[in-house]
């Protein structure tokens, strides 16, 4: 018999202690846990309105906690635009560079207290990308568990990057990761038990 599955959820704003009205990100990205790898999923629209255009980079998909960095995206060198303007925490844990094993889809993320978008991105343009982090844990990236939120702009241009790392996110937020993934992390999270009796 599967019990109710009920949860509060409460998002720590890394450096503030103040309450927000704006719960969700407009983009998040997920690194979990999956078996013997570390799995990074993300998703959705960035508002680059409040943001001032810095220049071009280019990386392939990789993490340096350390340095906050966490470029999403191919596996192959990707060129892409970044942004000045995001406020947030400058690290993530301990670890040095690491790539990304494979890697598919959009380019994007924080590398510098800047945000990454694809070369000409249009502001409000979807996003998506997954990258596979092939025998390693997440200790092993030095990446420390926890929501690391990353924000810019005010009223109509505020918007803001969300990387969860090593936490099942917000029910909301589970549909950006697809329904084959939303799923499979519920049903760890619910012990097995989709009908909530």
């Amino acid at each position: 018999m599967c019990k109710h599955w009920t949860g509060l959820y409460l998002i720590v704003l890394v450096g503030t202690c103040a309450a927000t009205s704006k719960v969700f990100a407009n983009i998040a990205i997920n690194v979990v846990q999956v078996g013997p790898n570390v799995v990074l999923t993300g998703s959705g629209t960035v508002n680059t309105t409040a943001l001032s255009l810095r220049g071009t980079g280019a990386a392939t998909a990789e993490v340096v906690p350390t340095a906050g960095i966490l470029v999403a995206g191919p596996a192959t060198t990707t060129t892409y635009d970044v942004f000045s303007g995001p406020a947030g925490p400058t690290n993530f844990g301990t670890g040095v560079y690491y790539p990304a094993n494979t890697g598919s889809g959009d380019a994007v993320g924080i590398v510098s207290q800047g945000l990454i978008v694809p070369i000409g991105y249009t502001s409000g343009a979807t996003l998506s990308d997954t990258d596979v982090y092939s025998g390693v844990s997440l200790a092993n990236l030095g990446l420390t568990p926890g929501t690391y939120v990353y924000s810019w702009g005010a009223g109509p241009t505020a918007d803001s990057l969300t990387i969860n790392i090593g936490t099942v996110p917000e029910p909301a937020s589970l549909a950006m990761l697809g329904v084959p993934a939303a799923i499979a992390l519920l049903r760890r999270r619910r012990g097995g038990c989709l009908r909530g009796k």
